[in-house]
């Protein structure tokens, strides 16, 4: 049993004759899931707050509302071209920014700072690229790395139509589609945002065409759809599709359960295996300041 005390010192407080006042132990045999773990107090404790360990009731949790990056966070999504011709500027970008203000005018989006993906990511050059020949490349990037501590994440797709002339040829037709952004920890996979739920923003500058503005079909996953303008003479114009923030630090602080008039013994029951540091602070009619005293619990499957 590890033993600590709010203050700096590590050491349980002790009576006179050195005995531990109050405590909390356990028998320190492993337990099985769906069982229940057996804690005994000592003592004079007159409450205790109990923090199980398990998520969402960690101790050192308590009270935080912003918590480190762990793991991949990874937008995945399927990028298809419609046209069979390559072109030159390519007509699609993807960012993250960390800075932008939220506010969907093309000035806010001039003043963020976007971070490029495009190095990440395989685009398709024509229509016949892919592993099935359909312009269809799958695709899976991890942007932690890009990550700012503390600041909100917004991805962006964007498509710029080149003015032609000079250009040659329309821009190509391009999807986004069965879009996902996702964390990944120790082999669990939590689903921020995909393309069920995913809401985006579109922000144009620029003339188009009527019939040809960007949109969301619900062919290739509810895809993002980006269309050029087709007539022989035309200006370019660029259409941003930017997601709501997210506050991927963002947690809600942890909270344990009180008892009241607590008896000699306590059970709780973890539903999963694992190694937990349960935390019990104990109030004590002999003292001003609470113990804080963890207990190590072994579960098995």
């Amino acid at each position: 049993m590890v033993i600590s005390c709010h203050k700096e010192s590590e050491d349980p407080i002790e009576d006179s004759d050195n005995e531990i006042t109050i405590g909390v132990a356990t028998s320190g045999e492993a337990i099985h899931a769906g069982e229940e773990q057996v804690f005994t107090f000592s003592g004079d404790i007159n409450k205790v707050e109990f923090y199980s360990g398990e998520p969402g009731h960690v101790y050192g949790h308590m009270g935080k509302s912003q918590k480190p990056l762990e793991g991949e966070f990874n937008i995945s999504f399927v990028a298809r071209v419609m046209n069979g011709y390559e072109f030159e500027p390519h007509e699609l970008h993807a960012f993250i920014s960390n800075d932008f203000t939220g506010e969907y005018t093309y000035e806010a989006i001039q003043d963020a700072h976007w971070k490029p993906l495009n190095d990440r990511i395989t685009f398709p050059a024509t229509n016949k690229d892919g592993p099935d020949g359909d312009g269809k490349i799958e695709n899976k990037i991890n942007i932690a790395d890009l990550m700012e501590p503390g600041k909100l994440l917004y991805v962006c797709f964007r498509y710029t139509c080149s003015p032609r002339p000079p250009a040659p040829r329309n821009g190509r037709q391009w999807r986004v589609g069965s879009y996902s952004l996702t964390h990944e920890l120790s082999g669990e996979v939590t689903t921020i945002s995909d393309y069920e739920d995913a809401e985006w923003t579109f922000v144009t500058h620029g003339e188009v065409e009527s019939g040809r503005a960007a949109g969301i079909v619900s062919a290739d996953g509810k895809a993002l759809n980006f269309l050029g303008n087709q007539q022989s003479t035309y200006d370019g114009f660029q259409t941003w599709a930017i997601s709501p923030a997210h506050d991927l630090y963002a947690i809600v602080p942890d909270e344990g359960v009180t008892i009241e008039s607590p008896t000699d013994l306590y059970k709780h029951m973890y539903a999963v295996p694992g190694l937990y540091e349960a935390t019990f602070v104990l109030h004590s009619s002999d003292s001003e300041e609470p113990l804080v005293k963890k207990v190590s619990v072994t579960v098995l499957p």
